[in-house]
């Protein structure tokens, strides 16, 4: 059979002879497809370790495996068992096209046809094997009572959603999986899932048309699901043990161990809430009155204060005064809304580009922030955050600082000068204490920074400069060099220029700053997720999804019209909201987003850029149904609103005729 050989060196053997259980190994070479056995020497006359291979990832920068070497990994070895061959395996055991190899050195692919008496394999702590009864067997699990084995595997998003809707299903696999496994993970991402599901029973494949597959081909298990959810916190992949070490990434599937989660359903929303609560909601939604759960609560703690009959008349004129307020059949609520946006707008265009300051941090407010808003711009003028800290928290002054300095992005530029010697060919940086006492920054974290770079040479490095030049002599690599330094993050998150405290009425402090980096901040453990926010909706949209980005549209919109006291009712707000973040992705409000969407041709061409949109509609034969507003008015029909929207048809009765 063809296996592969190499040599290695005795701390790499000796690690290797260590793992128990199946583990990952990088190597400085692509192993080539259909290889499953790997013989290693550390000498180059025998083969001393012997290793089953259960599958090959290609290795990634930044992942943190074991290796045969320090740099140039190209493979990753999934090792499910490795053997110590006490007496070794002659180099001469090897063939290359028939012919036996002299000595182990170089990666090769060989033949090698097994022998077991002369392998003698040990355990991997080299005492004589002994046989054991097989109903005494049993494999080895991990010292901690508290792991468990579970089953991760990499799937795509439309299938964890599929599954995630079902909650109970039989979802067919391309791999095998052990009977004992009650417990999986589903990754979609490659370092980290939200997804983890029970298993009821793992059975072989076979075709039936009540499951869900995976593929189309290839299916080998079934897995009978029992019940799915979705972790409010996601898992890191470093968090599931293989072998020895932390998984890496998830590329394919395996039975790994994880500090056991317990599973439990999740509350519904109804279940924190008192029932005469409910009760009241209920019974008058069955009358087509929606009462929203905070206002049910104030009326039933009203209840208790008031007689039957008192309550009773309160809750008929809460009726007649809804009914009154809810918006007519077929009103143009889109129209209204524009309106009552746009009439106060004109009233904040006198105060254009004002600023508020806050100490350092400015704020755009007024009408560029409207237009940043509704035009959903990727990055706002002035990003900038609300950090607040948990309640423990919140008035430690210590604690405050220790967040700030820990936020705030401190860049090479902002600590030292940067000199360059183009006859000379290399670049100085020269540390200016005061500044580095000032963003509390040592020269070791300088040292750490600079060390990270790839491509240069340092030349020399002490308190009063730090010489360093491209590996190679180039003009253009030293200019790149030198503007690199400038923005290279020392401490800090990048994106946060700088952080303010600013104390509040009660004696707390919140943290505001110039610049957004809502995932990172986020990870801070004293930071308090619930409240802390950033005026970037797209980031927003991105970490914490297109609910979140719809709150923050409406909130932003809120607070600037508030800061220059103009009032607009909030239901104009939220369509505004709703219409921007309807399909699951922020939309802008002008011609390349919701106007440019429209269906009607005449309305797309209303908007902006007339001709384009009647040139295109005529040369592919689109058709305009004229269901909205500004195309009945061009065509000179009236309008698909109001009372334009109803057709009335009258039928005539003939008169019965009297005999």
């Amino acid at each position: 059979m063809k296996v592969l050989i190499w040599k290695d060196s005795s701390a790499n053997a000796a690690f290797l002879r260590k793992q128990k259980e199946t583990f990952q190994y990088a190597v400085n070479f692509k192993v080539p497809a259909g290889i499953s056995d790997f013989y290693i020497s550390t000498g180059g006359k025998n083969a001393t370790i012997h290793g089953t291979i259960k599958e090959i990832i290609p290795f990634k920068k930044g992942m943190d495996v074991k290796g045969n070497s320090d740099s140039g990994l190209k493979s990753i070895l999934v090792v499910e068992k490795v053997e110590y061959i006490e007496k070794g395996i002659p180099a001469s055991k090897f063939t290359v096209k028939g012919k036996p190899i002299e000595t182990i050195e170089d990666i090769q692919s060989v033949d090698y046809s097994s022998e077991k008496a002369e392998e003698t394999p040990h355990a991997m702590d080299a005492t004589p094997s002994v046989e054991v009864p097989a109903e005494t067997r049993k494999e080895k699990e991990p010292a901690a009572s508290n792991k468990k084995k579970v089953l991760v595997w990499k799937d795509t998003a439309q299938k964890v959603k599929a599954i995630l809707q079902a909650k109970t299903l039989e979802y067919a696999v391309d791999f095998t999986a052990s009977s004992d496994i009650d417990e999986a993970y589903i990754f979609t991402d490659k370092k980290k899932t939200s997804t983890r599901v029970q298993i009821e029973k793992v059975m072989p494949f076979d075709e039936r048309p009540d499951i869900v597959k995976k593929k189309t081909k290839g299916l080998k298990t079934i897995l009978k699901i029992s019940y799915a959810e979705s972790l409010e916190k996601p898992l890191k992949v470093s968090e599931f043990i293989l072998g020895n070490s932390p998984l890496v990434s998830v590329e394919g599937n395996y039975e790994v161990f994880i500090t056991s989660i317990k599973i439990s359903m999740k509350d519904t929303y109804r279940s924190g809430i008192d029932d005469a609560v409910m009760k009241l909601v209920d019974k008058e939604f069955s009358g087509g009155i929606v009462i929203p759960i905070d206002a049910a609560e104030r009326l039933i703690n009203l209840k208790k204060e008031m007689t039957e009959d008192s309550f009773n008349k309160l809750m008929v004129r809460i009726r007649e005064e809804i009914r009154k307020r809810k918006i007519e059949p077929y009103e143009a609520v889109g129209i209204i809304a524009a309106q009552s946006i746009g009439e106060p707008g004109t009233q904040m265009t006198m105060r254009t580009f004002h600023f508020a300051g806050v100490k350092e941090v400015d704020v755009t407010l007024g009408l560029p922030r409207i237009i940043e808003i509704v035009d959903a711009r990727r990055k706002p003028s002035t990003p900038s955050m609300d950090i607040f800290l948990l309640q423990e928290f919140e008035k430690n002054e210590d604690m405050i600082n220790k967040v700030m300095r820990e936020i705030e992005n401190t860049s090479i530029n902002d600590i030292a000068d940067i000199t360059t010697s183009i006859s000379e060919m290399y670049i100085a940086i020269e540390p200016a204490k005061e500044l580095m006492e000032r963003r509390k920054v040592n020269l070791g974290d300088i040292e750490k920074a600079i060390g990270a770079l790839k491509g240069i040479t340092i030349l020399s490095m002490d308190e009063k400069a730090i010489i360093i030049k491209p590996s190679q002599d180039s003009f253009r690599k030293l200019y790149a060099l030198q503007e690199m330094l400038k923005t290279l993050t020392v401490k800090g998150f990048p994106g946060i220029k700088r952080a303010v405290a600013i104390k509040e009425n009660n004696g707390s402090y919140k943290i505001q700053t110039q610049g957004s980096n809502l995932s990172q901040v986020l990870e801070i453990e004293e930071v308090d997720s619930r409240r802390t926010t950033t005026n970037d909706i797209v980031e927003i949209s991105s970490v914490l999804g297109i609910e979140a980005a719809r709150n923050a549209i409406l909130n932003e919109i809120k607070e600037t019209l508030n800061e220059q006291s103009l009032e607009v009712d909030e239901r104009h707000l939220m369509i505004v909201a709703d219409m921007m973040t309807l399909e699951g992705s922020i939309k802008a409000v002008g011609r390349q987003g919701i106007s440019g969407k429209k269906s009607s041709v005449l309305a797309r061409a209303a908007f902006e850029i007339t001709t384009k949109h009647l040139m295109r509609a005529g040369i592919i034969g689109e058709t305009d149904q004229l269901t909205g507003v500004a195309e009945n008015i061009i065509v000179g029909q009236p309008v698909t609103v109001g009372t334009g929207a109803v057709d009335l048809v009258y039928k005539s009765v003939p008169r019965k005729q009297v005999k």
